[in-house]
């Protein structure tokens, strides 16, 4: 039996029609549980903004597993989640597992990008943390 998708029109929302890149989002979730996934949100939302794929496992990982007991797991989940995507964005002052994936990307010599909260909440970067209320 030969499956396929019907024929329709598909809509870009990328420039030029690329395939972008997937970059994942390395930021603390652990403490303010709340408050770091609200951030994590915004970050991702950043992330749409500047043309890629956002994964933020933290968002992700939490709706079905227990961090304080199943945190081994859930960290191999994310090493190979990791092991996916294109860059490493870090944003925030990196914890225990955020220092995991850090590591593990600098291993792999991928592409790791720091962000300073303050300057990508300056206005005049054109872009606030607050600007989205997702």
């Amino acid at each position: 039996m030969n499956f396929c998708f019907p024929k329709r029109e598909v809509i870009a929302p990328f420039p030029n029609d690329c395939c972008p890149s997937m970059v994942y989002i390395c930021s603390p979730f652990s403490g303010d549980t709340e408050g770091n996934t609200l951030k994590a949100r915004r970050y991702s939302r950043y992330a749409v903004d500047h043309g890629v794929i956002p994964i933020a496992p933290h968002l992700l990982l939490p709706q079905f597993m227990r961090e304080e007991t199943e945190r081994d797991l859930a960290m191999f989940m994310d090493i190979a989640i990791l092991s996916k995507c294109k860059e490493l964005w870090v944003f925030g002052e990196p914890t225990a597992g955020m220092q995991e994936e850090i590591a593990y990307a600098q291993r792999k010599k991928m592409t790791i990008k720091y962000f300073d909260e303050e300057k990508i909440t300056d206005d005049k970067n054109g872009w606030r943390l607050d600007k989205y209320n997702v």
